[in-house]
């Protein structure tokens, strides 16, 4: 008898997208999610459960979740212990989302997982009484099945959007993470910086630690709060730990961290004090699970933070659209600042770490963003000339429309193009060679421009459309 042919990337992917996708339609519902998750709960019921198999470090925050968790990726990697990653967005393929071993799924790997998860999928649907498996949640529990089916000894779980109703906070995670937080998708998890922190704060589990990054006073009252309730020791980095860069170049930095255990000397390929801020973060959890599991009779997970491989894998890090820099003569270089506190990081970050003459910037983001306030952090950028472009997200902000809001703000725009590429080019031949170019603005915008300068194909999806997405 013949053997069935396994679904292809390009039929996995229709699949996928035929399911609501919230991160594509142009505005957010007006409502959020149902308080629960007993959909995801079905779903990864029928899949076995794949989530209480593999120890899990669970990620929430508004600037550096992602970094963090990629430090963290590859610093387990580093000691030895196989890992996986689920983040979002990705830049250009959806198989960057689910990475084993610091590597994206393959296009046959991630096929045969939608392919095996999507009986579960159906059989969720078909129950009614939950509502039907949204594209991130399917993410989601391939993500778990394919740690385990690749024998992870830890998987990191970066939270998709807030915390306490993210698909992701199902998990019972051996401690959970919170970065820094800052106003963003206020629409959705609200306007202040309390209520967006207990909204984060979801995903404290009783009894579990949680490692808390550098925070305003504000949001560090109500973790401390959640903490206390839930009976989950909490550990402040910044009350443990110290950091200090002590050199770098454009391609990377050594800095020390100084924390309960003495001093460590390590080195990332990432730029920015931010950036040593996540490296410290990720740090502080090794140093507590290291503690934790100190008793353990498996070797499977275990963590000993023997310096060289501690430092050979955060030396291996690979997290691109982060201040990264994409050719040297004239630097250009492309980061994924998505709101006004993560581009004032960056402009703080620029003088220390590139040296350059003038500033051209493309800048592109979101009709969901605090526009007036990112357009008040381009103008303190004090750029020679803007280039506005448009990227392919559908919530993108239209490029006549970003570049007048930048003008009303004092902002020198030069051109609005119609895309990144265009854009990109623009801003190139308006450059000297001692100048920066900077794309930046959201993550799409720099990985179109990544794009265009690295020849890199993209998977191109349909346009949702909002109107046809069921209620929820």
């Amino acid at each position: 008898m013949p053997t069935p042919k396994r679904l292809t990337y390009e039929k996995a992917l229709e699949r996928l997208l035929g399911l609501v996708d919230y991160e594509r339609i142009r505005n957010h519902p007006p409502a959020p999610p149902r308080p629960d998750l007993r959909r995801v709960v079905a779903l990864l019921e029928k899949l076995g459960n794949p989530h209480r198999q593999v120890p899990l470090v669970h990620i929430a925050g508004t600037k550096g979740k992602g970094s963090t968790a990629a430090l963290l990726t590859s610093a387990f990697l580093g000691l030895g212990h196989p890992s996986g990653l689920f983040s979002s967005p990705h830049l250009h393929t959806f198989r960057e989302r689910i990475r084993l071993n610091g590597e994206p799924l393959s296009e046959a790997a991630f096929a045969a997982l939608v392919e095996d998860c999507w009986p579960a999928v159906e059989a969720v649907n078909a129950m009614g009484s939950h509502g039907n498996v949204t594209l991130f949640e399917l993410l989601g529990a391939m993500a778990f099945s394919a740690f385990v089916q690749e024998g992870c000894h830890w998987g990191v779980i970066e939270v998709g959007l807030g915390g306490r109703l993210d698909s992701t906070n199902v998990v019972d995670p051996a401690v959970a993470v919170i970065t820094s937080i800052s106003i963003d998708h206020a629409a959705i998890l609200g306007g202040t910086i309390a209520e967006i922190a207990k909204e984060k704060a979801g995903i404290i589990k009783p009894g579990a630690p949680v490692v808390i990054g550098p925070q305003p006073p504000e949001a560090l009252e109500v973790f401390r709060k959640v903490a206390q309730e839930r009976g989950s020791p909490l550990t402040y980095v910044p009350d443990d730990y110290t950091w200090e860069r002590t050199s770098s170049d454009i391609d990377g930095q050594a800095f020390s961290v100084t924390g309960p255990s003495g001093t460590r000397n390590l080195w990332i390929p990432l730029l920015g004090f931010h950036q040593i801020e996540n490296a410290t973060v990720a740090f502080a959890v090794l140093e507590l699970l290291e503690k934790r599991n100190s008793n353990a009779t498996s070797s499977a997970g275990k963590i000993k933070l023997a310096s060289e491989e501690l430092a050979n894998g955060l030396s291996k890090v690979q997290w691109p659209a982060r201040m990264e820099v994409l050719s040297k003569s004239p630097v250009l270089m492309a980061d994924g600042a998505h709101n006004a506190a993560s581009l004032r990081r960056l402009h703080e970050s620029l003088r220390e770490y590139v040296s350059f003459e003038d500033l051209i910037l493309v800048v592109g983001w979101g009709t969901d963003k605090e526009s007036e306030e990112m357009a008040l952090v381009v103008a303190e950028m004090a750029p020679k000339s803007v280039v506005v472009g448009k990227s392919r997200h559908p919530r993108s902000m239209t490029a006549d429309s970003l570049a007048e809001l930048l003008r009303r703000s004092g902002v020198p725009v030069t051109d609005a193009c119609s895309n990144i590429a265009e854009a990109v080019r623009k801003a190139m031949s308006l450059a000297g060679p001692n100048d920066l170019v900077l794309a930046t603005g959201s993550l799409f915008v720099a990985a179109e421009t990544r794009e265009e300068v690295l020849g890199i194909p993209s998977e191109v999806y349909p346009e949702f459309n909002a109107a046809a997405a069921p209620a929820i």
